[in-house]
């Protein structure tokens, strides 16, 4: 597990069980630590960044040539706002092995994705946490 606060002592978080796989080995066990985000959270931060958007887009038009930097602008605000979106579940903790070397796993406080990619700090293996629909959908929903 990573070096962080205790992540059952996190508010709002819970566990949920899963796997880590790597293609061409027998996938490990894993405990993951899980804050579901609420809708108020989410809309929270597609404003901001709607907000934040609408005053760049305006002053990026006086740099020639002006089109394509008004499409980046928007375009980019679009994609970001869609990702905090669909953000359902944030990944707090980990505790869980590498199927090829065994090493613990360390993970950052991040978005939940399915399947969730981690990188071996060990042997450099990209491995694949997968946590099962039925323990996200008992709490809220499902990952991305």
């Amino acid at each position: 597990m990573s070096e962080q606060a205790d992540p059952t002592e996190l508010d709002g978080t819970f566990e949920a069980d899963g796997r880590v796989t790597l293609f061409g080995f027998d996938s490990t066990p894993a405990r993951a630590w899980l804050r579901p985000r609420s809708k108020a959270w989410r809309v929270s931060g597609v404003i901001r960044i709607v907000a934040i958007t609408v005053v760049v887009a305006p002053m990026v038009t006086v740099i020639p040539p002006h089109a394509p930097w008004l499409l980046g602008v928007l375009g980019g605000g679009t994609y970001l706002a869609r990702r905090r979106w669909n953000w359902r579940f944030t990944l707090e903790a980990l505790e869980g092995a590498c199927p090829k070397c065994g090493a613990t796993l360390q993970v950052s406080p991040g978005r939940l994705r399915d399947p969730h990619g981690l990188s071996c700090d060990s042997c450099h293996n990209d491995v694949e946490l997968r946590v099962p629909a039925e323990a996200l959908e008992a709490h809220g929903g499902t990952a991305e």
